[in-house]
């Protein structure tokens, strides 16, 4: 995301806020917008079509117009796309709706966390795993778990300030240094 496209996201997703106030309509508000972007934009033809800048604006309206009686959205997520569309904005709806999840997780007082491990771990690890995190960032977190097979042991916690780094690689780096050894 470039840092104008971003200051564009972020615009429209404070008036989207500005809008609707009602925080269970605004989940089912995500909700309906993540469907509209894995449905219609991610990877697909119409999203091509869509996304594509030689698309004519009229012709962009009239499909959406079409998709948008077919689907169960509300008034307000079907404005944003509209707005979007006329716009030639459709391509920072991922972004968007990053932005409003975001307000929502700050208002609750939730961090999104990324958890890199080397090897998938059971729910019950998982669990612990994220009350430790709690812990180490004293709120209530989401924890993405990632599987990444370069860690040789221990994991990696990060989320957009924080990195906190305890694997098996960093500690041996560590000790590499303590004892000057290349």
């Amino acid at each position: 995301m470039s840092n104008s496209y971003s200051k564009i996201a972020h615009s429209y997703s404070k008036a989207f806020l500005a809008v609707n106030k009602d925080i269970k309509l605004l989940q089912s508000s995500i909700d309906q917008l993540k469907s509209i972007y894995n449905a219609f934009i991610s990877g697909s033809k119409m999203g091509e079509y869509l996304l594509n800048r030689w698309t004519s604006i009229k012709e962009k309206v009239s499909l959406w117009q079409q998709i948008s009686n077919c689907i169960s959205i509300n008034k307000d997520v079907s404005h944003l796309i509209d707005v979007m569309i006329t716009n030639n904005r459709l391509n920072i709806l991922y972004d968007i709706i990053y932005f409003i999840e975001k307000y929502l997780n700050e208002k609750d007082g939730v961090i999104k966390i990324i958890v890199k491990i080397s090897c998938d771990i059971d729910e019950k690890m998982k669990d612990s795993l994220m009350s430790e995190c709690e812990n180490i960032f004293k709120t209530k977190v989401i924890p993405e778990f990632k599987t990444d097979e370069a860690i040789l042991g221990g994991l990696i916690i990060s989320n957009e300030m924080y990195i906190v780094d305890l694997s098996l690689q960093r500690k041996i780096k560590t000790l590499k240094k303590a004892f000057n050894i290349s």
